[in-house]
């Protein structure tokens, strides 16, 4: 390190004759007032038998060596590869769910799940409206989770997920978004909840409407069942089941129920990864 602050990685020198080396080394070449003093990698002083220059400058490199920087890049590849194996195994898991649905709303139903999946969809005013409710309790939920402890444990949990998804780029995060939409609407929209209402309807005769309301409920539990990984968490998405239920019947559209689903999972992710990454860079520990 000289006078201007440069560090110098010196491949030989005048004085390199008089040194003992075996092999190749780098050298830190360090300025001084009385000359230049050279310092092997790992910073120690490599003074040159018989010389008589007592003053050493103490270096300390910052700089990264080539391994550092080779197992860095591998981490961050691994990393990425992680998430690219999450989606990918998502994406399998939703197609499952979507390949039951349309095969048991065909056998079992005699019901076109595959046509309802596919656009043209109706009624995607009332899909971004009941997004809203569900935006602002993942709001309130962040805000109040230092004082709840139930809240503060989901928060918890869905931190534990954000390192995989923040390896994620946008359109990753919002196919992993749309396949949990697409698949799980056409399973418990599509196929229990309309089954379940065909059920009560036939086996206990009960009234169209009043079987439409029994299926939402029972699909809507079973969702939140699904998604239980606490308590608060079960009421949380068994009232977000029903969001979803109450859609369906209302506009007669799978399409409103999978744009809700997929378009809140998208913002929720979007948020709670940036806020991650923002956490990450502060050097505190994200909430």
């Amino acid at each position: 390190i000289n006078q201007r602050g440069r560090v110098h990685c010196v491949a030989s020198d005048v004085r390199r004759s008089k040194l003992r080396l075996a092999g190749q080394y780098c050298h830190l070449g360090v300025s001084t007032s009385r000359g230049t003093k050279i310092f092997a990698s790992n910073g120690t002083p490599a003074s040159p038998p018989g010389d008589d220059d007592s003053e050493v400058a103490s270096v300390s490199p910052t700089t990264q060596t080539p391994s550092a920087l080779d197992a860095q890049q591998t981490g961050l590849s691994n990393d990425k590869e992680a998430g690219m194996n999450f989606l990918k195994a998502s994406w399998i898991f939703y197609g499952g769910l979507i390949f039951v649905s349309v095969v048991g709303g065909n056998t079992l139903l005699d019901r076109s799940v595959l046509s309802e999946l596919l656009p043209p969809w109706d009624g995607m005013d009332v899909a971004i409206l009941c997004t809203t409710p569900l935006l602002a309790s993942l709001f309130l939920f962040l805000k109040y989770a230092d004082d709840v402890p139930a809240i503060a444990e989901i928060r918890d949990l869905l931190q534990s997920t954000m390192g995989v998804l923040s390896t994620l780029p946008v359109w990753g995060l919002a196919l992993l978004a749309a396949g949990a939409g697409l698949g799980e609407e056409a399973f418990f929209r599509a196929f229990l909840q309309n089954g379940l209402a065909d059920l009560v309807a036939n086996k206990a005769g009960l009234a169209a409407p009043v079987a439409q309301q029994v299926g939402l409920f029972s699909a809507s539990f079973l969702f939140g069942l699904a998604h239980a990984v606490t308590p608060l968490y079960l009421v949380w998405a068994t009232l977000a089941g029903a969001i979803f239920g109450w859609e369906y019947n209302v506009t007669g559209s799978l399409g409103a129920a999978i744009v809700t689903h997929a378009l809140y999972d998208w913002m929720a992710f979007m948020y709670l990864v940036n806020n991650w990454k923002a956490k990450e860079v502060d050097g505190s520990s994200p909430p």
